[in-house]
């Protein structure tokens, strides 16, 4: 609202500027036609009025002529359909696209913006600004603000669906098989299968003597031909291996480590190697995907997310701004303290600015050209008055003043020469 008022104090000002300026041209004309009048009534001129008289001759001429060439600019002179007159409204669509383009070829070349950039230092001085954590703060309290007006704008049905697509697309074409077999490798090398084989050991021997009794109900269904207490031993001596397996690996000989190491570094190779085996896991990969259980977790995701970014940034501290705030303060440090990383950013936006053909530019000429275009013939006619007013005026004057020197010369001339 300041600004619409200062533009109106503003056009005030211009207005009462023009008319006093008109006033001046206007008696100044007026004036050398009185004296026109005044000479011509004298009966016997004598060589001071005949020399006046002809400065004033040439005075309305050229204040005229001066006069017919400002009006013509912006309106038909007394409203006479004379040809080539009434410039500015009748060219309003070519002054558009004459500016747009001129602005682009003056302002926004690639060189001229490249040398500005360069002589500005943007990276530097965002680096600098983005280390002060003040600034950092305004910055991410500006981010935290406009999250929930984003959330709000989004169809959460919308974006279930697309996040459990964008998940789902991703784990089906991530090579589970080479990361398996990486991991496997590296637990490996690192000696931690031994660690974990000595945790996971003694939980599996709890778990099958806490289902003794499942495990035999489970044996005799599969030797039901078997008399019940076959299976019961049978059973009992399977159960005791299963022990005795488990506790040699939660502790294993030299030997059967070292045979251990070598069939799960084999396993490792084959994830990685053996396209059968590469196959087979990621077929069970994304059948696993593709299981309605796992899409419905899927879509839920974005509910999670949503939620907890709304539940964060209602507490008085939220993680979010301290995490945006954080980030900013190190990406301006890594800039301020690493020439390397500013140089290539610097160097990327000279790139994007002095490609020659960026279609921006020529977005930038097409929305001035359109602006000039859709502004109302009147109303620009009438700003374009104000604006130039004043030294339109003063051509009035000057051409004016100048007649009347160019008579006095001329009757000087035709009298001593």
């Amino acid at each position: 609202m300041q600004d619409i008022s200062n533009e109106r104090d503003r056009e005030r000002e211009q207005g009462r500027t023009l008319r006093r300026y008109r006033i001046y041209a206007t008696t100044l004309l007026g004036a050398f036609a009185v004296l026109l009048a005044v000479t011509l009534a004298i009966p016997e001129p004598g060589f001071w009025i005949l020399l006046l008289r002809s400065g004033a001759e040439a005075a309305i001429v050229g204040g005229l002529a001066d006069w017919f060439a400002v009006t013509a600019l912006f309106r038909r002179p007394l409203g006479l359909p004379i040809p080539h007159t009434a410039i500015v409204p009748r060219q309003k669509d070519r002054v558009g696209a004459w500016l747009g383009n001129f602005v682009v070829d003056n302002f926004l070349a690639s060189h001229a913006l490249a040398k500005e950039i360069k002589a500005l230092d943007l990276v530097g001085k965002a680096a600098h600004w983005l280390t002060e954590p003040r600034n950092a703060g305004r910055l991410a309290d500006r981010v935290v603000d406009a999250v929930p007006h984003a959330l709000a704008l989004l169809d959460d049905r919308d974006m279930r669906q697309l996040v459990a697509r964008a998940f789902g697309g991703r784990l089906g074409a991530f090579d589970v098989s080479s990361m398996l077999g990486a991991m496997l490798k590296a637990v490996v090398k690192n000696g931690h299968h031994k660690r974990l084989l000595a945790r996971l050991a003694p939980v599996a021997r709890a778990l099958l003597a806490q289902n003794e009794e499942s495990f035999y109900a489970a044996v005799q269904k599969r030797l039901w031909f078997l008399p019940r207490r076959i299976d019961r031993y049978l059973s009992r001596q399977l159960l005791a291996l299963l022990q005795d397996s488990l506790s040699e690996l939660a502790s294993p000989s030299p030997a059967t480590a070292a045979r251990l190491e070598d069939a799960l570094l084999r396993l490792a190779t084959e994830l990685q190697q053996d396209d059968r085996l590469r196959a087979r896991v990621q077929a069970a990969f994304t059948q696993a995907i593709a299981l309605p259980e796992v899409q419905d977790w899927l879509q839920t995701l974005w509910d999670d997310v949503r939620r907890a970014l709304l539940d964060d940034l209602a507490s008085p501290e939220p993680a979010l701004r301290r995490a945006v705030s954080d980030g900013l303060i190190a990406l301006g440090a890594a800039l301020e303290t690493d020439p390397a990383i500013a140089a290539k950013l610097t160097a990327a936006i000279d790139r994007v600015i002095s490609a020659e053909n960026v279609s921006w530019r020529a977005r930038a000429a097409r929305f001035i050209t359109a602006e000039v275009q859709g502004w109302n013939t009147a109303e620009f006619t009438r700003r374009m008055e104000l604006w130039a007013g004043r030294e339109l005026q003063y051509i009035r004057i000057n051409g004016t003043v100048l007649g009347f020197l160019i008579g006095v010369a001329l009757f000087l001339v035709t009298e001593f020469v």
